[in-house]
């Protein structure tokens, strides 16, 4: 009965630790992919700004 709940102890904190890296993975990917939205927008509005000046 011992080693069952020594399991059951072992099990969660195999659980706990795979949602610590899976938590830390998945915001590594949102904050890399909010970089690469931002450098893509502001490339885009800074061409569009160069082109409205060009043309006046």
């Amino acid at each position: 009965m011992k080693s069952t709940a020594q399991v059951k102890h072992n099990y969660k904190s195999l659980g706990q630790r795979n949602n610590t890296a899976f938590l830390y993975i998945g915001t590594f990917f949102l904050m890399t992919g909010g970089v690469a939205v931002v450098i893509l927008m502001s490339m885009f509005f800074l061409n569009t700004l160069d082109d409205f000046f060009t043309t006046f």
